[in-house]
């Protein structure tokens, strides 16, 4: 958990969302073995992962994202539930 609080914020600088930072990180967890080229499974499905994200929230950029999803009191909790949700369902789906 520590790692991946660091992505806050687009990792501190307002650029790629944390959350959809996160999302990846576990999808290569279940999917690669050792390296990404040894595992050709792992790049069509996190590019399917980040279609169906795209599909909803259009865009990375925390600096873009925040207007849209961030509330005052809770900033993004919802909004990364929501990306955690987006991929249990893609997890249940496609990998397990």
């Amino acid at each position: 958990m520590k790692a991946v609080a660091a992505f806050a914020g687009g990792m501190a600088s307002g650029r790629t969302c944390g959350a959809v930072s996160a999302a990846v990180g576990c999808i290569g967890i279940l999917t690669i073995k050792d390296y990404q080229k040894n595992s050709p499974d792992s790049r069509p499905l996190i590019k399917e992962f980040l279609d169906i994200y795209v599909g909803k929230y259009s865009d990375f950029d925390c600096k873009d994202l925040k207007p849209k999803v961030a509330k005052r009191d809770v900033r993004c909790a919802d909004f990364v539930g929501d990306v955690a949700a987006i991929l249990g369902e893609f997890i249940e789906e496609k990998i397990r």
